[in-house]
């Protein structure tokens, strides 16, 4: 019931696997979603669009130039149909062009107009040694820092008669990722996430900063959008790109970022407080450069205004979650900090195990009475994995 109605794309590229896409088709139409394929030439050669056509009962389109309806271009039309995309299998070659962003051929055309607006679902197949390629896992790795859902290839026998991991997916598992996307609760409701760092500035070049990358942040707000969330990003310092098609808001020190979370909250149905704030800012900063000389330094710090506990004392229907960095005893501080902040959740981790800027994280969501540990893997897939616990949290 989730995908019904539900205009789901599926890009099918060139490779043997290319024949599950069939039943791929063929299971997303029996759950009542609009199916429209876009193949690649080579996809072609294995599978016809005759076939795929006679499944979903809408055009198949391959062919960048062949513009049947001239009211429409097809690659931007088929993209703004799109509630979903599925790219089944997705070959190595696919995977560097959605990763580069290049437009050769319809289907590379249609990704990049869809690009992360929408779910977007990747199953690689190819063999064991390209899959363990260098290239091709910075590709994917790219892809996932957008908020691509990679489903990860198997082991098992491989066409080309080898054996090990390059195995696509099975049918009957991508089907079920698609459907995962829309089976929360989050659709409607408002979030705001904050991401990356702040700057207490000192003079005109210099203040007090720290290492966060804001890829945990952000991974959060996407996975949250793609869920039907409207997302507010209130970011500070980060590394990686934004969201496209959302409210991102650019906050520079504490006392911004503060201001930003206070003018949304009233309208928010749950935040994530995932920056990593500064704790203390300096007494008094100067509009100029100060000069280097010989003679010691003393800065003054005064502590910033604590966000977290703000929000905690003014939240009234708000689900309130902050997160918390620590290098000992995690669950037990995490658990005082949800107390003293009047949280409902704090999001934990061990900066010695995965430090800022990793792309991967291992969390545990502690509760004043609950402790759930999801184990390390890729920021992206943990941020799914996070909003999973909310959402059926805010469902029940």
């Amino acid at each position: 019931m989730y995908i019904h109605g539900k205009t789901i794309v599926v890009v099918i590229t060139g490779g043997i696997a290319s024949v599950k896409a069939v039943r791929i088709c063929s299971a997303l139409v029996q759950r009542g979603a609009d199916v429209r394929v876009v193949m690649t030439e080579g996809a072609c050669r294995f599978v016809t669009p005759l076939a795929l056509q006679a499944i979903v009962r809408t055009r198949v389109i391959s062919d960048i130039f062949a513009e049947d309806d001239a009211s429409v271009i097809a690659h931007i039309d088929i993209a703004d149909r799109a509630d979903a995309c599925v790219i089944a299998p997705a070959t190595a070659h696919a995977l560097a062009s959605l990763a580069l962003g290049l437009g050769d051929g319809m289907a590379a055309a249609a990704l990049l107009a869809i690009g992360t607006r929408v779910p977007v679902i990747a199953a690689p197949a190819m063999n064991r040694h390209m899959w363990a390629n260098a290239v091709v896992q910075q590709h994917v790795a790219t892809l996932r820092a957008r908020g691509v859902v990679i489903v990860p290839p198997t082991s098992g026998f491989l066409a080309c008669g080898d054996e090990g991991t390059g195995r696509m997916a099975e049918p009957d598992d991508i089907v079920e990722t698609v459907v995962h996307t829309f089976a929360h609760p989050l659709r409607g409701k408002r979030v705001i996430v904050t991401a990356g760092g702040t700057f207490e500035r000192i003079d005109a070049v210099r203040g007090i900063a720290n290492a966060s990358s804001g890829k945990m942040g952000i991974a959060l707000a996407r996975a949250a959008q793609q869920r039907g969330a409207d997302v507010t990003l209130i970011y500070g310092t980060v590394s990686v790109p934004l969201p496209e098609r959302m409210t991102c808001i650019y906050t520079q020190c504490a006392k911004e970022m503060a201001n930003a979370v206070f003018a949304h909250f009233d309208q928010a149905d749950i935040v994530i407080m995932a920056a990593a704030v500064a704790d203390y800012t300096v007494a008094q900063s100067v509009d100029h450069k100060m000069k280097k000389t010989n003679v010691p330094l003393s800065l003054q710090l005064v502590p910033t205004i604590d966000i977290l506990a703000a929000l905690g004392a003014r939240k009234t229907h708000q689900r309130l979650i902050g997160c918390a960095a620590e290098t000992e005893h995690v669950v037990q501080y995490a658990r005082e900090k949800c107390v003293r902040k009047q949280c409902d959740a704090i999001i934990a981790n061990d900066v010695r195990i995965c430090g800022f800027g990793a792309d991967e994280n291992e969390v545990t969501i502690v509760t004043r009475d609950t402790e759930v540990a999801l184990p390390r893997m890729p920021k992206t897939e943990l941020a799914h994995r996070i909003w999973d616990i909310i959402a059926a949290e805010e469902g029940q």
